[in-house]
């Protein structure tokens, strides 16, 4: 039998989220107790079906000798896990681009670089995670899941 994804949950400040980890794809929700957010999660999967690369095995050595042919999957949550999924979403919308020209087109010119990228792993100032989120149209609680907001 092969693991195929991974459901992890989190707890913080009387929160729960529910975080399902696959080779290439990466699911969250919330809840205000742990059926909630896995009830939640499980809708969220239903409205966003997994990529079918989803029975790769989990184990890098072997998922590198059965993976598909191909370039990069067209929609950025279904990219490789070794790059954040708010900055891959961030590059998919706005293009390769330094961290001062991503400020100036979120329009934050008075966010320092330093504090853009730590917003950006989800440590940053809430105001700033929340100008991503609705810069790129999501709920900063899927963005963050274990974030304050």
């Amino acid at each position: 039998m092969d693991l195929i994804c991974k459901v992890r949950l989190y707890q913080d400040r009387g929160n729960y989220f529910a975080v399902l980890v696959a080779p290439d794809a990466m699911c969250s929700s919330t809840g205000r107790n742990v059926a909630e957010a896995l009830a939640n999660l499980g809708r969220s999967m239903a409205e966003n079906p997994l990529p079918q690369s989803v029975d790769l095995p989990i184990k890098p050595k072997e998922r590198k000798k059965r993976s598909p042919a191909g370039g990069l999957p067209s929609d950025p949550r279904e990219a490789s896990g070794a790059v954040p999924l708010v900055k891959r979403l961030l590059e998919a919308r706005f293009g390769k681009t330094t961290l001062r020209g991503l400020s100036e087109k979120l329009g934050l010119d008075d966010v320092t670089p330093q504090l853009l990228s730590s917003s950006i792993a989800g440590n940053g100032a809430k105001r700033v995670r929340l100008a991503i989120a609705q810069a790129l149209g999501e709920d900063a609680d899927v963005l963050w899941p274990t974030a304050r907001h």
